[in-house]
């Protein structure tokens, strides 16, 4: 998408038609960008955190976001932000659930990350209401414990 629009673009366009033309073919990547830029008036860590949450969605799903869900997201962060209150609840739990996530798939790969995320999202719709933090890490340490214990006895530790 953007090798496209960078061949349009011409040194006599202005900076508003440039922007015009990027904006013409909206791109997830490209908005989450324009986002994590938007965030940066309310300090480093709420655009770090919009981008690692951002980014662990977009690899839970395989790569595939779009840019509503890039923009919901964005309206999330800039509510908790507007509000004065970077220690939200549901800010907390969101991080930990990315970290998570990052950390299965950083120690397992992909299919134990989505292994978390489907068990989860099946616990929520079970339950009916968001998981809390303590719930999130309880699902996480049981899923690590137990492919820990297959690699090590695949390695024959």
């Amino acid at each position: 998408m953007t090798k496209s629009i960078m061949r349009k673009l011409t040194a006599d366009m202005t900076v508003a038609e440039k922007e015009a033309m990027f904006l013409s073919e909206p791109d997830p990547s490209l908005i989450m960008d324009f986002r994590f830029i938007d965030l940066l008036e309310f300090g480093n860590d709420v655009a770090n955190r919009f981008k690692v949450i951002a980014d662990d969605l977009r690899i839970s799903r395989n790569g595939k976001m779009t840019i509503s869900e890039v923009d919901e997201l964005y309206k999330k962060f800039r509510k908790i932000a507007m509000n004065n209150d970077n220690t939200d609840g549901n800010m907390i739990i969101d991080s930990t659930k990315s970290d998570c996530l990052i950390d299965l798939t950083m120690s397992y790969g992909r299919h134990a990350s989505q292994r978390l995320s489907y068990a989860l999202n099946e616990k929520e719709q079970s339950l009916g209401r968001k998981l809390h933090r303590e719930e999130i890490l309880e699902e996480y340490r049981r899923i690590d414990e137990e492919l820990c214990q297959k690699v090590m006895t695949r390695q024959g530790k």
